[in-house]
């Protein structure tokens, strides 16, 4: 992977963050704890209960689940706020599939690519609440710093002002959110 600018749109330049190259270090340890805390999950009757934030979180939910251990399901929400890098209003849950009964006394975890805010993880924890999970915790592979809402599970720290692309963040027209790498605005 290059670490000279490179220009996913027509104004503006992105480098790869070169502490962020190894991205399956920080998936490594996430899953670690998952496999920790969830280690009492031994049947599929049991199994973790994932709900996959569409689309930024499919990346992260496919390369954590990918090294699970234990046994797990998933299924998917969408929520609409943003529009390139500008928010669109509070965030809007579509989750008329997920049927509350198979949330009902299951654990279940929010996966996501960024708590950037905390609007989007606090609309969709209130959604699944009501399903009465015995448990609902929320993974993210970035937080940023200074988000009133932080996941219970998060890999990297992400500063306010920085804009990153990569690894499922994507920008206008969804660029870069099948990326391998991610990528910093300069």
């Amino acid at each position: 992977m290059e670490s000279r600018p490179c220009r996913p749109t027509n104004h503006e330049a992105f480098v790869l963050l070169p502490l962020l190259k190894d991205i399956d270090t920080h998936i490594d340890a996430l899953v670690e704890r998952l496999d920790h805390d969830y280690q009492d999950i031994v049947n599929d009757e049991d199994a973790l209960f994932i709900i996959v934030v569409m689309r930024g979180g499919m990346r992260v939910a496919c390369a954590v689940m990918d090294k699970l251990s234990i046994p797990h399901t998933y299924d998917y929400v969408q929520v609409d706020s943003y529009e390139g890098e500008q928010k669109t209003g509070e965030p809007v849950v579509n989750a008329v599939h997920i049927d509350p009964d198979k949330l009902a006394g299951r654990n279940v975890l929010i996966i996501d690519d960024i708590c950037d805010t905390g609007e989007t993880m606090s609309v969709v924890v209130g959604k699944l609440a009501v399903c009465n999970p015995s448990s609902l915790r929320a993974l993210t592979l970035f937080w940023r710093r200074g988000c009133p809402v932080r996941p219970e599970y998060y890999g990297l720290i992400v500063e306010p002002g920085e804009f990153l692309l990569g690894f499922g963040l994507g920008g206008d027209n969804d660029i870069g959110r099948g990326w391998k790498s991610v990528y910093r605005r300069v």
